[in-house]
């Protein structure tokens, strides 16, 4: 039977007077062959050795082209069980193919022999000689051809571009399992000197306008959607627009934490173990609260225990940390507008503020803390955590440089709100726990504290703040040589920092309208 097939072959080829030197199919082979004067059909161990590569399948029916194209076969259609090995590497199977070699696309079908179509493909990183497989899958593929004309050798053709559509899956190294909607897949040459397995390339993912789907995940548990996302298989890059998800943090490799995120753009380089959000952050965890920045922040992470564990965090730019004590409900609120490091192994964050060509922090660019109490301001902030029953608790806050400090209740219902305590010190440290504050200055300067709801006024190199959980109460304790009056320069500092004059008429004016509406 295949001699007879080769008779008929041979009358078709010379039927069709399309001979070239450049021939894009250099042998073929079946079991069985049908000739009608128009087409070529076999069946049976299909077999065709095409410029693309070499193709099998259960079927083909193989057309002429247009008497214009000096190609032998325009038209190749492939039936059940087809596999295309590539010259260039990767492999396609699916149940069904139709290759037009005069517009150069292809078209990939899943059937009932095999739901999906299938493309694999592999790449050895020239650096650690690593070999990364990608699978991509879906119900339907289409690809662009790429042929080029060589003088000293026959064409070559290649797929350059892969346009998978319906239930799309990537599995990268078996490191992302990506789902969407949509992909491409835009396969592109080594450099020179490099000698891949197969053409590395870029995959893009995107969901559909209405209830799409655009999402990856890893082995390590963390779940990331996007409208869309972008693998570099070379430089092992993930790109992401509008990403929101959720990354798994092992802590002390007992328990996992979850740390949630959004944000307008990501960049995730996965050799370095880094992802950088920019515009509009949000990140969450629970214990260190919610972290919101408008410019950049950086996640960093590492692997222990063949987990990947949060190491860092850096935001820069404007950058507000809010934490709800779940026992006082209670929000704390801490705003930065030059950089946040939150260092995730030691449980513990700093804060600082901009400076100017001089080295002075711009005015009006300090760290600012507020919560029901009062707020506060300084140039530098250091946060202490701790774990208490596997959660993240803040333990400690240390606060320096210029430390101006607002209490906006001094255990008074009737001045809950208002502005009644006033404090100057160089450096402060608060524990949450107690709502202890110990105040301290530098060598030759004074702590200030000016209670105006008590006419309290106490200068002093140190001062301890306590205040009772049950009562609000609050009790002062004076450290060193203690004066329980203000000199004149003393009180012109406060007045100047904290604007009191402004203060007085503002309360004035509030009292006068109030007294007016009744």
């Amino acid at each position: 039977m295949r001699n007879s097939f080769f008779i008929i072959l041979s009358l078709f080829l010379s039927i069709s007077s399309l001979a070239t030197s450049q021939e894009e199919i250099t042998q073929l082979d079946s079991n069985q062959a049908e000739y009608d004067g128009k087409k070529i059909t076999l069946s049976g161990d299909v077999t065709v050795e095409h410029e693309l590569g070499s193709m099998s399948a259960n079927r083909a029916i193989l057309l002429p082209a247009s008497p214009e194209k000096k190609i032998r076969f325009g038209f190749i259609k492939l039936h059940d069980n087809v596999k295309i090995a590539l010259k260039d590497g990767g492999q396609l199977t699916c149940s069904f193919a139709d290759i037009n070699y005069q517009s150069l696309k292809g078209g990939f079908f899943g059937g009932p022999q095999q739901d999906f179509v299938v493309y694999m493909d592999a790449l050895r990183d020239k650096t650690s000689n690593e070999v990364r497989s990608i699978v991509l899958k879906s119900k339907e593929m289409s690809v662009q051809i790429l042929r080029e004309e060589i003088k000293t050798a026959e064409a070559k053709s290649k797929i350059s571009n892969i346009m998978a559509e319906q239930n799309v899956t990537v599995d990268y190294n078996h490191d992302f399992i990506a789902a969407s909607d949509y992909a491409m897949y835009q396969r592109t040459p080594p450099a020179e000197g490099e000698s891949a397995i197969s053409m590395p390339g870029l995959i893009s993912l995107r969901a559909a306008e209405t209830n799409g789907v655009c999402q990856i995940t890893n082995r390590n548990g963390d779940l990331i959607k996007a409208g869309q996302i972008g693998i570099d298989t070379t430089k092992k890059l993930l790109t992401f627009v509008f990403p929101r998800g959720a990354l798994v943090s092992i802590r002390d490799g007992e328990k996992n934490e979850r740390i949630d995120f959004s944000a307008d753009a990501m960049y995730w380089d996965d050799v370095s173990d880094v992802l950088t959000l920019r515009d509009h952050v949000v990140i969450s965890q629970k214990g260190l609260g919610k972290l919101s920045g408008d410019q950049e922040v950086k996640i960093f992470q590492h692997k222990a225990e063949g987990k990947k564990q949060l190491k860092e965090i850096e935001s820069l730019g404007k950058t507000v940390l809010t934490f709800m004590d779940e026992d006082s409900k209670m929000s704390h609120t801490l705003r930065c507008y030059e950089r946040v490091y939150i260092d995730n192994l030691h449980l513990e964050a700093y804060l600082s503020s901009p400076l100017d060509p001089q080295g002075v922090v711009i005015e009006g660019k300090q760290v600012f803390f507020q919560d029901d109490y009062g707020e506060i301001f300084a140039d530098k902030v250091r946060v202490q955590y701790t774990i208490v029953d596997h959660e993240i608790q803040p333990n400690k806050v240390y606060l320096d440089g210029n430390v101006q400090i607002f209490n906006r209740y001094s255990g008074e219902p009737e001045l809950s709100g208002r502005l009644v305590q006033y404090a100057l010190s160089d450096s402060v440290e608060f524990t949450p726990k107690t709502q202890e504050m110990l105040f301290k200055s530098s060598e030759g300067r004074r702590v200030l504290f000016y209670d105006k709801a008590n006419n309290l006024q106490v200068s002093a190199p140190a001062l301890k703040i306590t205040r009772n959980p049950s009562s609000n109460k609050e009790s002062i304790q004076g450290i060193g040589d203690v004066r329980f009056s203000f000199i004149e320069h003393e009180f012109e500092q406060l007045r100047k920092r904290f604007d009191l004059h402004k203060e007085v008429k503002a309360e004035a004016a509030a009292e006068k309208e109030i007294s007016q509406q009744e």
